[in-house]
């Protein structure tokens, strides 16, 4: 099974894939970063990421 039907079973859709996929990529970048990338507003992109990091598909950094 793909990686994208997978996550599609499990209720994500194709923008949070796409930031799965992105950081899976290149590491931990910023929201604008991310939201740059896969081509979405960044607010928007901020609920999607918040959503993956509730599920505890994605983790939180800070960077200093």
């Amino acid at each position: 099974m793909a990686l994208r039907d997978y996550l599609e079973k499990l209720g994500y859709t194709d923008k949070e894939y796409d930031i799965f996929v992105m950081l899976y990529q290149y590491g931990p970048k910023p929201i604008s970063t991310i939201a740059a990338h896969i081509k979405c507003d960044r607010t928007y992109c901020y609920k999607l990421v918040s959503h993956m990091t509730q599920d505890g598909l994605l983790a939180e950094t800070t960077i200093k």
